[in-house]
């Protein structure tokens, strides 16, 4: 994966993408994906969390891990909505789980770990 598709993911699991377009983190990756990669007028949706895990956040949280070593303690521990999902008996896969603790584990992740340049209030950086 490139730098700047890696950038892309991470500011967008930061939460910098448009909300009113896409409710949840997968649903802008999923679009990400789309912009990237659609062939004519085929185009997914919202793909599934395997996938999603499988070609961005695997491979952001792996490089994230190998910068900062200390990132790899989010990887143990319980999420909030992971917690919510299992009790109520929405979590499907351990996929599932691992997506969501990854996703915290690259919210967590410092600018200076990537060279990020993090929108202020005046230049809002919307990705997808």
């Amino acid at each position: 994966m490139d730098n700047k598709t890696m950038t892309d993911i991470i500011l967008i699991c930061k939460g910098h993408y448009d909300k009113s377009k896409h409710e949840t983190k997968l649903d802008a990756l999923s679009s990400y994906y789309n912009s990237c990669y659609r062939r004519g007028n085929i185009q997914v949706s919202l793909l599934p969390i395997e996938f999603i895990f499988k070609v961005y956040i695997k491979p952001t949280v792996l490089e994230a891990i190998k910068r900062d070593s200390s990132l790899a303690m989010y990887l143990f521990q319980p999420t909030v909505l992971e917690s919510y999902k299992w009790n109520s008996r929405k979590l499907k896969s351990a996929t599932e789980v691992m997506y969501y603790r990854c996703i915290t584990l690259i919210q967590m992740i410092k600018p200076s770990t990537f060279n990020l340049s993090l929108p202020d209030e005046d230049n809002p950086i919307i990705i997808i």
